[in-house]
């Protein structure tokens, strides 16, 4: 595995987590503020939205290789 497949990227915000099944909330463990590794095909496929002239990258959580400590 070559570091340069991966990228770190930002987090702007996060939803409110997974639902189970039978209703339970599981939380989201990223938070507004970490620094993420993930895949870079992550961040050049159709996953981008623009909103007010500013661009996102939507990733599920799950996507997301590590929460960085840099």
């Amino acid at each position: 595995m070559l570091i340069n497949e991966y990228e770190y990227a930002d987090v702007i915000a996060v939803g409110p987590g997974l639902c189970t099944q039978t209703g339970d909330r599981i939380p989201m463990t990223c938070k507004v503020g970490d620094v993420v590794l993930c895949h870079a095909r992550l961040l050049s496929g159709d996953n981008k939205v623009e909103l007010d002239s500013e661009k996102y990258i939507l990733v599920r959580e799950s996507e997301i290789a590590m929460v960085s400590t840099k």
